[in-house]
């Protein structure tokens, strides 16, 4: 039962990651879009 816990906690984890990851990328494409523009 812990150990089922525990694996909760990461996919948690990596979907937290994966959520910072995919607005950190888009964050990226947009500044580079603004520079490329400016």
């Amino acid at each position: 039962m812990r150990h089922a816990e525990r694996n909760w906690d990461r996919v948690e984890f990596y979907k937290e990651l994966k959520e910072q990851f995919t607005s950190f990328v888009s964050t990226t494409k947009y500044i580079s879009v603004v520079v490329v523009a400016w």
